[in-house]
């Protein structure tokens, strides 16, 4: 997760809500929010996922909203409805996985971050 609050607020912010493998990222200048959301420097939902494969980091997909991204005559909205975990999981390379199942609480695990 990319925001441009200081690392500490969003750090903060990820261990009152348990997360423990998420990687939380600050942009206080604004760059990756202007190379990735919005060339207009605008604070807009947006969702990209990069891969790393032999040293290589590229990007592998995305979804944004807003009317800069609209169809013509079609309605601008926000990025995609990630509230869904599957959806999530089903935007990324390796899928949903076959080793883990959702559960409702994670507290038996290691916190650990960046």
């Amino acid at each position: 997760m990319t925001a441009r609050s200081p690392i500490q607020r969003i750090v903060s912010y990820g261990k009152e809500r348990g997360w423990v493998n998420l990687r939380l990222y600050s942009d206080p200048s604004g760059d990756y929010t202007r190379d990735y959301v919005s060339a207009e420097d605008a604070d807009m939902p947006g969702y990209n996922v990069f891969t790393r494969k032999d040293g290589t980091i590229r990007h592998f997909w995305s979804g944004e909203g807003g009317k800069e991204t609209a169809d013509p005559g079609q309605d601008p909205h926000d990025a995609p409805d990630m509230s869904g975990l599957w959806v999530i999981l089903d935007t990324t390379p390796d899928g949903r996985g076959t080793d883990w199942y959702p559960k409702l609480d994670y507290g038996d695990q290691k916190t650990s971050y960046v």
